[in-house]
């Protein structure tokens, strides 16, 4: 029986953050149901990881050569930064089956983010496994954790636009889903804006003097973002929802 994929989008500029929190993959990940796959611009000898190779380019135009590279129609996509704590190997391998069986295009296995009087009630009035996304909410495509048909996913990587307007693109016929109750997978980004969480050398374990490359980004505080994660428990998307109001009539 083939085994799942599991690919990692990367590229030359970036590898060196994967070598770095590729660890936590093979304490998590059941390397015995998955293949780890990962992106990169040219071999790399000491990285144990399977490597799918493309030019230097633009991110998209270099993941889609990746992509057309590998065999498998389904792939659980991750960036080269998360961190994971944890992983739920039995139910991502189902939420794979899922997607093969009802052709699904986009299944996020990280829970949406909500209010916490509305998380609350969804936790015990839903009893679905699986929901449909909804099209009114941000970030319809959004880069976190998620299983992909590979031909719906390169349909939208030949489109010549950024990463960040590639999350907020909405497909017209796309069937995209999320997990309804429990994240299947529990990350951290490490890095934002090229540097790393100042945070990273604790989480990894590591000298800080590991880090000197990149350097730190001292603009995200644990603090801040624990205050923006208060914000949005409170008010969840209704801040984003006014700026995309008020640049209409702009």
């Amino acid at each position: 029986m083939d085994k799942d994929c599991i690919f990692i989008s990367s590229s030359d500029n970036t590898i060196d953050v994967f070598e770095i929190v590729s660890q936590s993959y093979s304490k998590n990940i059941n390397l015995n149901s998955f293949d780890l796959l990962v992106g990169c611009n040219a071999k790399k000898e000491h990285i144990k990881v399977k490597q799918v190779l493309a030019e230097v380019s633009q991110w998209n135009k270099e993941l889609l050569a990746q992509l057309n590279k590998i065999q498998s129609k389904y792939i659980l996509l991750l960036l080269d930064d998360f961190y994971i704590y944890e992983f739920d190997n039995k139910n991502v391998s189902e939420a794979f089956s899922y997607s093969k069986e009802y052709s699904v295009d986009y299944l996020r296995i990280v829970k949406e983010s909500k209010p916490f009087l509305i998380s609350f009630f969804s936790f015990f009035f839903h009893n679905r496994t699986y929901k449909k996304i909804n099209k009114n909410l941000p970030y319809y495509c959004a880069l976190q954790p998620s299983i992909w048909k590979v031909e719906y996913l390169t349909s939208l990587l030949k489109k010549d636009i950024n990463i960040w307007e590639f999350e907020e693109q909405i497909p017209l016929q796309a069937n995209h889903m999320v997990v309804a109750k429990k994240s299947l997978i529990k990350f951290d980004h490490l890095v934002e804006k090229g540097k790393w969480k100042i945070e990273a050398p604790k989480i990894l374990g590591l000298p800080k003097e590991t880090f000197i490359s990149r350097g730190f980004d001292q603009r995200l505080l644990k603090k801040y973002r624990v205050l923006r994660k208060i914000y949005f428990g409170f008010f969840g998307f209704t801040g984003y929802r006014l700026r995309k109001i008020i640049s209409k009539y702009r």
